[in-house]
C-alpha cells in the first residue's frame, strides 16, 4: 500500500474511532438534509447457489450449505486454498471468540 493511501486510511480510522458511531452519509459526505436513494441501505434477496451433480442442476439457498457434505457436494475442481478475513463489531470477548471459531471452521480438513 502506498504511503499516501495508508495515511488516508489511518485518518479515516481515527475519525471513526474518535467521533463514531457514524452513519454512512456522514462517513462519505453524502446529502445531509434529504434521504436520497444512495443513502438508504436496503435488504437484498439472498442469492441462489447452483449445484451440479452429473447432468442435474439444483438451485439452493445459502443456508443449505450447512448440508454440503450430506449432499455429497464439493468445490468444482477440488479443494481451494483460501485466506479468509472478517470485519466485525466487537460486542464483548465472547463475540471475538465466536468469530475466531467461525473462521477456524471455514477451513476443511
Amino acid at each position: 500500500m502506498s504511503k499516501s493511501l495508508e495515511a488516508a486510511a489511518l485518518m479515516i480510522a481515527k475519525e471513526v474511532v474518535d467521533n463514531g458511531p457514524m452513519e454512512l452519509r456522514d462517513l462519505f459526505s453524502l446529502a445531509t438534509s434529504s434521504t436520497s436513494p444512495e443513502c438508504v441501505l436496503q435488504l437484498t434477496e439472498s442469492p441462489m447457489i447452483t449445484l451440479a451433480k452429473g447432468d442435474t442442476l439444483v438451485h439452493i439457498q445459502p443456508t443449505a450449505i450447512a448440508f454440503w457434505e450430506k449432499l455429497g457436494s464439493g468445490p468444482k475442481g477440488g479443494k481451494k486454498d483460501v485466506t479468509a478475513y472478517t470485519l466485525f463489531q466487537e460486542v464483548d470477548k465472547s463475540h471475538r471468540s465466536s468469530v475466531a471459531n467461525w473462521l477456524r471452521n471455514l477451513s476443511s480438513e
